[in-house]
């Protein structure tokens, strides 16, 4: 009995991996565009050229680097969001389901040898909201957040929330992944439930009979 249940949970955690294994976000890593080693370019919607792919961003651009100022947590290019000033980034989230969780992650870092007030990140996941913590040091971290219950299409948006002085926080890898509850799981947790109850009767039984 012991390892029919463990069987179950084995699959159905499988399952959920499963479905939570694809990334909602349209160029999350920032590689989509060739940006040249120990460069950067302020990339606006002014026109398609100039435009980087899958993000919408304010006035004052998205800031892609590689290999410049540091490096990318993932991949080659990463990007900063207070430009020539404090700018945004969004793009719009096609969700599949209003069922199950919704997981935002993202990589982010102080930009080297600024103050660290001087850096600071805002983000918006439809109508929740945060500021990524603050550390007092360079180095890469990983933010995450479970959004329940969002239906249809979402912005996700991201802010520089520092000092507005074109020094800011670096973020990359962003990621937003869906996990359902897949009907796979309400069938192994039914059958688990009718085995059990099962399992109890034949052993009630058999101690009456003794």
């Amino acid at each position: 009995m012991k390892k029919l249940f463990l069987a179950l949970i084995l699959m159905a955690t499988a399952v959920t991996a499963h479905a939570a294994s694809t990334n909602m976000v349209v160029n999350g890593s920032f590689e989509a565009t060739k940006q040249g080693n120990n460069s950067w370019t302020i990339y606006k919607d002014s026109s398609a050229a100039s435009a980087l792919p899958g993000w919408t961003s304010g006035k004052l651009g998205i800031e892609v680097r590689n290999n410049a100022v540091g490096k990318a947590s993932d991949g080659y290019n990463f990007v900063e969001l207070d430009t020539t000033g404090n700018s945004f980034m969004s793009q719009i989230i096609n969700h599949t389901s209003s069922v199950g969780s919704y997981f935002l992650t993202f990589d982010y870092q102080n930009r080297s040898s600024t103050a660290f007030d001087t850096n600071g990140l805002s983000w918006q996941f439809g109508n929740v909201t945060g500021v990524a913590p603050s550390f007092k040091d360079y180095a890469w971290h990983t933010f995450n957040a479970k959004v329940v219950g969002l239906s249809g299409s979402t912005e996700l948006k991201f802010s520089a929330a520092g000092t507005s002085d074109s020094y800011g926080s670096s973020i990359d890898n962003v990621s937003v992944k869906v996990v359902p509850i897949p009907g796979a799981v309400w069938m192994f947790g039914s059958g688990l439930v009718g085995l059990v109850a099962a399992q109890r009767r034949k052993s009630n039984s058999i101690v009456k009979a003794v």
